[in-house]
């Protein structure tokens, strides 16, 4: 079994709030700070969301194992 050190965000819709000030989401995965400046917080075709369901569909098209949640301890599971 293949074992990857590393973490996954998924994103119900970009807003948040940083030393920079208010994060919002302008469209097409791209986040605006509250000083103008942008950035593409998402790849365009997933749109302003970055859901489990995406994350698994990139993971099975790139031929890798589901992750397991360390901060929550959730695994997100599938049965095939």
């Amino acid at each position: 079994m293949k074992i990857i050190d590393a973490h996954a965000h998924v994103v119900q819709y970009i807003a948040g709030f940083t030393s920079r000030g208010e994060l919002r989401g302008v469209g097409g995965g791209r986040a605006r700070y509250a000083d103008g400046s942008e950035f593409q917080m998402i790849p365009k075709r997933f749109g302003d969301s970055f859901t489990a369901d995406d994350l698994i569909s990139v993971m099975d098209k790139n031929g890798e194992c589901p992750p397991i949640s360390a901060a929550t301890h959730i695994p997100i599971l599938r049965i095939i």
